[in-house]
């Protein structure tokens, strides 16, 4: 919510997806939770997998 480019995004992207005539805030909300449900749990992958590229590294210069 602090990063500007995230909100240009969200402000750019996601209203094309709106249909017309319908309830436009309840669609915006829908796609932002998506958006959340989806980028959660692969930040804790992406976290996971880079703490252990950091302990093999660690590991490794340990050894020599």
């Amino acid at each position: 919510m602090l990063n500007p480019e995230v909100a240009v995004f969200f402000l750019t992207v996601l209203p094309q997806f709106v249909k017309t005539g319908a309830d436009a805030i309840q669609q915006l909300i829908i796609m932002g939770l998506v958006y959340t449900v989806l980028s959660i749990p692969w930040f804790f992958v992406y976290a996971f997998f880079i703490n252990y590229i950091l302990g093999q590294l660690n590991n490794e210069n340990r050894h020599t």
